[in-house]
């Protein structure tokens, strides 16, 4: 059969940034999506389309791309600019119909919407069926014309995390699918992941598979994980997946900053409170220093939100009297907030038992402060041999590199970010090159 001469429509998933259009504060993905979304549309303009999971079934919005770049301009300015998501842009894609978690925006600001959302029920539940209608309309007429599609998606959510949504999205055409892959963490250490998660990125893993996905990982240990899996479910089927990792500059500001060592010994761990965090050993080893009473006790400032399965470290934060004085828990930081934390820090602690990746990592070694890190492979990939690594659950060993830290801030090494890893600009064309070459 000959190939059809004509270019194939890029498809990207937008349906995690279109969940968190009143977002003030980006996690990890979410900076990797927008950058990755914003560049694919600008590099194919016209040919490339949103699409979105709504309703369980895929929406191609072809009448709307305005509105989902305006979405990418509105998430840009909010989450490394000094402005609020734009509610103009969000309630029109409430006028879609198109529904999301509201996630991460401040609790005050979820609260609102929430009775906002609560009032209009009945009158958004009318608009909901027609414009749904009207949307699925023109899908038809956009999409037929062309012979071959290519599915784009990067945040782990969205159209494929339904079985034979793709087969949907192509209607009978050829699908092409390029996914970015974070991590194979609910699969490869499932002990820290919700049931639901594990289950729901399962069905996402067997969707792409069935599709012969190629695939991209944000680091060479998430890719030699991944391999791994792909080879025992479908032995000589896929290819290496290609490594694109998140971009280092934006995070960290105009990196590189080398700072002068605290004037008291503080330690930061930044990520969401979870138990693959290992915040639990932290909070133990700060209640024995309390108790040893054998100098001056460290600050911590435990950066990020709370997330599940966490009552045990709740109860030390929330009801421990003799940590008080010591630990200071802090959310809805934005990147200016979080890059002073680091700048004022002995040191970052990262006892992470699993990673894909390490934003924190990078941002502290971009800013020249020290770290103290789990022996992961990916953490080797990140900054080679130059910070202090121990395994994540010494308890011993982190009680002492802390507290020989705190007696002489110069102790630990300052990181030395790899070389690999280059800006946002540099990471985003190695993207949307792959998109390209998926598309021949």
């Amino acid at each position: 059969m000959p190939a059809d001469p004509s270019p194939p429509l890029v498809l990207y998933d937008v349906t995690r940034l279109v969940g968190r259009r009143r977002a003030r504060f980006p996690t990890g993905i979410d900076r990797i999506d927008l950058a990755f979304a914003a560049a694919t549309f600008a590099r194919f303009g016209a040919r490339c389309l949103p699409v979105v999971a709504a309703g369980g079934r895929p929406l191609v919005l072809a009448r709307e791309r305005g509105i989902v770049v305006a979405l990418l301009a509105s998430l840009e300015r909010a989450w490394f600019g000094d402005a609020s998501p734009d509610e103009a842009v969000a309630r029109r894609i409430d006028r879609l119909g198109l529904t999301g978690a509201l996630g991460y925006g401040s609790r005050r600001a979820d609260a609102a919407h929430a009775l906002s959302l609560l009032r209009r029920a009945v009158d958004r539940l009318r608009r909901v069926v027609r414009r749904v209608r009207s949307a699925l309309r023109p899908v038809d007429a956009d999409l037929r014309g062309a012979g071959r599609v290519v599915h784009v998606v990067v945040s782990h959510e969205g159209i494929a995390r339904r079985p034979g949504a793709l087969d949907r999205l192509a209607r009978g055409r050829r699908l092409d699918v390029l996914a970015y892959v974070h991590d194979i963490m609910p699969l490869e250490v499932p002990q820290y992941s919700r049931a639901d998660r594990i289950a729901g990125f399962a069905a996402f893993l067997d969707e792409l598979i069935r599709h012969r996905a190629i695939f991209a990982a944000n680091s060479r240990a998430t890719a030699a994980a991944l391999a791994r899996y792909l080879e025992t479910v479908a032995p000589g089927v896929f290819a290496p997946p290609a490594v694109v990792h998140p971009g280092v500059d934006r995070v960290a500001g105009a990196g590189g900053v080398r700072r002068a060592a605290p004037r008291r010994p503080t330690f930061v761990i930044l990520g969401t409170i979870e138990p693959r965090k290992n915040h639990r050993m932290l909070l133990e080893i700060w209640r024995e220093l309390v108790a040893d009473a054998a100098g001056p006790v460290p600050m911590l400032h435990i950066v990020g939100r709370r997330g599940w399965d966490i009552d045990d470290v709740v109860a030390l934060l929330d009801a421990a009297d003799d940590l008080a004085p010591y630990v200071v828990e802090e959310s809805d930081l934005d990147d200016e907030a979080v890059r002073e934390r680091l700048l004022g820090a002995t040191a970052l602690l990262f006892p992470s038992r699993a990673e894909g990746f390490g934003l924190p990592l990078v941002e502290a070694a971009a800013l020249g402060v020290p770290v103290i890190a789990s022996d992961l492979p990916v953490f080797h990939e990140l900054v080679g041999d130059a910070i202090t690594f121990l395994p994540a659950d010494d308890r011993g060993a982190w009680k002492a590199a802390i507290v020989a830290a705190a007696a002489d801030p110069d102790l630990p090494a300052v990181p030395r970010l790899a070389e690999e890893l280059l800006d946002w600009s540099s990471q985003t064309e190695l993207f949307t090159d792959l998109v390209e070459k998926a598309c021949r």
